[in-house]
C-alpha cells in the first residue's frame, strides 16, 4: 500500500548490485519496453523474485526521484524510438512516497464497495484517480481508486508531506484505507525503516472476527 524511493535503508553498494543485475537481466533478454523487476533483501543479500513486463502501480516514486517520465520513454520506445536519456545520465533526488487508496475497510480489509458522495483530495501533490462525487465503486474489480504521491527533501519530509495529504483528504460513501496507512506512517518501525515483510502481523493489533 506505500512505496517509497529510494530505499533509504539498504546500503548503496547493495542498490548499485540490484541495479546492474536488473540491467544484465533486460540486456540477456534484449528487452525493449519499460519494465520493473522485483527483489527480496534479506541479510544483506538480495534475490530475484519476478520481473513485470509493463509499468508497476509504483512507477512515479521513480519519476519522482529520477524526473524521467517513463509514460513517455514507453511511448518513445513503442513508437520505434530510442529512450531520451542514456543509463550514466539517471541519478536520484530527494525521496518520493506514494500510497494505494483502496476501498476497502481499514480495519478487516474487507471491500467497501458503495457511491462516492463526498470527495476532497489535495490540490498540491500528485494525484492519479478517475473517481469524482457521484462514482459507483463496485466489488468487481481491484479496490484501489486512487494514487497519492508525495515529494520531499528526504525520506523524513516526504512522510511528513503524505501525512498531512491524508489529514486532508476526504471520501464519503465508502471506507477506505487511509486510516491504516496513517497507522504505518507513524510506527516507530516503519519511521526508522526497521521492518521485514511481517510488519503488519508483528506491529498491527490482530483483528478479532
Amino acid at each position: 500500500m506505500i512505496e517509497e524511493s529510494p530505499a533509504e535503508g539498504l546500503p548503496e553498494e547493495t542498490k548499485e548490485k540490484m541495479r546492474a543485475a536488473a540491467i544484465k537481466a533486460v540486456q540477456a533478454l534484449n528487452y525493449e519496453n519499460a519494465g520493473t523487476l522485483e527483489f527480496l533483501v534479506e541479510d544483506g543479500e538480495f534475490y530475484f523474485l519476478e520481473m513485470n513486463t509493463r509499468l508497476q502501480v509504483e512507477h512515479p516514486v521513480t519519476e519522482a526521484v529520477t524526473g524521467i517520465d517513463i509514460v513517455r520513454e514507453q511511448i518513445r520506445i513503442a513508437s520505434g524510438e530510442k529512450l531520451s536519456f542514456e543509463q550514466s545520465d539517471v541519478s536520484f533526488h530527494g525521496h518520493s512516497m506514494e500510497c494505494r487508496v483502496y476501498a476497502e475497510d481499514p480495519v478487516t480489509f474487507f471491500p467497501s464497495p458503495g457511491t462516492i458522495t463526498t470527495l476532497h483530495m489535495p490540490n498540491d501533490i500528485r494525484v492519479d484517480t478517475a473517481i469524482e462525487e457521484g462514482t459507483e465503486v463496485t466489488p468487481f474489480y481491484d479496490p484501489m481508486v486512487a494514487k497519492m504521491v508525495v515529494y520531499g527533501n528526504d525520506r523524513e519530509d516526504a512522510i511528513k508531506k503524505l501525512q498531512n495529504a491524508i489529514d486532508n483528504t476526504v471520501i464519503e460513501g465508502i471506507k477506505t484505507n487511509l486510516p491504516f496507512v496513517q497507522q504505518v506512517l507513524s510506527h516507530e518501525a516503519f519511521t526508522s525503516f526497521n521492518f521485514t515483510t511481517n510488519f503488519v502481523k508483528e506491529h498491527i493489533q490482530p483483528v478479532s472476527k
